[in-house]
């Protein structure tokens, strides 16, 4: 059994006395303790207020290159990305853009453009004796859901005055936070600001 001594009973008396304190700071962390402030148990509640200062996160910070489409290499699989297009259930209206100086506030540094350029898949299409060339984007959340993009053009053309961009996602949510709510800053990410909504 072990036998209280004097040092027992300093530190209790010590902890007893910070308990009723009305408060202390320091640290960064301001906590508030009220002596009658017990929970259903007996033991001490105790409010605890941190501080801190606002943090600005990248939409962008919540997707990757999609695993399915670049398993192989960093140009990806055209046929996986046609394959995931195609099972894609919900789409998003046509998105047109015409071509724009670059603007610095609408694209979300290097880490979003180092992430567009990982994800884009060049992809050709055959039309008879012609061949087209289109720019796609392939995304999948940390959660496993995708979300692709498709243009009717490659992004870098110069002869094109407009392009129209396709969104597709297995996510309604998700789809329509890029596509919808942050649809010009999104144009303007996958563009590096080359394009934007018309």
């Amino acid at each position: 059994f072990h036998t209280p001594n004097r040092r027992d009973n300093q530190d209790s008396e010590a902890a007893k006395e910070i308990l009723q304190s009305p408060g202390r700071v320091g640290n960064g962390l301001d906590s508030t303790v009220a002596s009658d402030d017990y929970d259903e148990e007996g033991e001490d509640a105790i409010d605890v207020t941190l501080t801190g200062s606002p943090v600005c996160i990248q939409h962008f910070i919540n997707l990757q290159p999609n695993p399915l489409v670049f398993y192989r290499d960093s140009i990806g699989d055209q046929l996986s990305f046609q394959f995931l297009w195609l099972s894609m259930p919900y789409h998003s209206s046509e998105i047109t853009t015409i071509q724009a100086d670059q603007s610095a506030d609408l694209i979300e540094g290097d880490t979003c453009h180092a992430l567009v350029s990982y994800s884009t898949v060049n992809i050709v299409c055959k039309e008879g004796s012609d061949e087209k060339y289109l720019t796609g984007w392939a995304f999948s959340t940390w959660s496993g859901n995708h979300l692709l993009a498709l243009s009717d053009a490659t992004v870098t053309s110069s002869e094109s005055t407009q392009l129209n961009l396709f969104v597709r996602s297995d996510r309604r949510e998700l789809l329509q936070f890029f596509a919808e709510f942050q649809k010009q800053k999104f144009v303007s990410n996958l563009t590096d600001g080359k394009w934007k909504v018309l």
